[in-house]
């Protein structure tokens, strides 16, 4: 089972997973984040993943990584447990491992 949470919070989107993530379950849940950020014109994407257990690559985040980047945005990867290198394809310099959420409203100086 896995659980979604989006809120929209000053010009960011925040997307909490919670549970497990293949590369089965990986498609839906990817194409209503990618629906998401076109239609918005979303260009900052924040991904918790604390609560997250991802089996394997998946394509989600190359997918969320390639649509914020059609936007010129900025995408941040959330309570991650292992490196960045172990769920992403490559190495991007558009995302970044973060801490916490809030960091990301800092770094984006939108405070």
């Amino acid at each position: 089972m896995l659980d979604i949470n989006f809120e929209f919070i000053k010009g960011i989107l925040f997307v909490r997973l919670e549970g497990n993530i293949d590369s089965k379950n990986s498609k839906n849940i990817q194409d209503n984040i990618i629906s998401i950020i076109r239609n918005g014109g979303i260009k900052y994407l924040v991904l918790n993943v604390k609560n997250l257990v991802i089996n394997g690559k998946v394509s989600l985040f190359d997918s969320c990584y390639e649509s914020i980047k059609y936007n010129k945005g900025k995408m941040f990867i959330c309570g991650l447990k292992s490196n960045l290198d172990k769920v992403i394809s490559h190495n991007y310099r558009y995302c970044d491992s973060i801490n916490s959420e809030l960091l990301a409203i800092k770094v984006l100086n939108l405070c």
